[in-house]
C-alpha cells in the first residue's frame, strides 16, 4: 500500500497530500501498528457505524440528510434519484485521461 501511495498521485491526493512527492509519506511500520490496534470488536463497531450511516431509513448527511430542521429545504422532487450508468454522469467530472488534469498537476508542481 505504501508503495502504491508513493507512486500514485491520485492516492496521495486522496490521503490529503497537496502535491506529488516521491518520498513515502510515512514509515512502513506505521501500517502494522495501526492494523494491530484494529481488533475484531473495533472492526465490528466500524462496520455497524457504516451500515447505520447508510441505512435507507435514515439517510446520512452525504445522502441529503442532516438535521431535522433543514430536511424540508433539502428535499425536492428528485431527492431520491441516483445515477447508476456512467454514460449519464455529469460532464464536469475530470477523468484520468483528461489532459487538463495533467496540466493542473504540472502547474501545481511548478509552484
Amino acid at each position: 500500500m505504501l508503495e502504491q501511495i508513493t507512486e500514485n498521485m491520485y492516492y496521495q491526493y486522496f490521503i490529503g497530500i497537496p502535491g506529488f512527492q516521491s518520498e513515502p509519506p510515512y514509515v512502513p511500520s506505521l501500517q502494522v501498528e495501526f492494523r494491530k490496534c484494529l481488533n475484531d470488536e473495533i472492526m465490528i463497531e466500524i462496520n455497524e457505524m457504516i451500515i447505520d450511516y447508510n441505512s435507507p431509513d435514515d439517510p446520512g448527511p452525504g445522502i441529503g440528510g442532516g438535521s431535522d430542521s433543514d430536511k424540508s429545504s433539502v428535499e425536492s422532487e428528485n431527492s431520491e434519484t441516483i445515477i447508476l450508468d456512467a454514460t449519464y454522469a455529469p460532464q464536469n467530472v475530470s477523468y484520468p485521461q483528461d489532459v487538463n488534469l495533467l496540466n493542473e498537476a504540472r502547474r501545481t508542481l511548478k509552484e
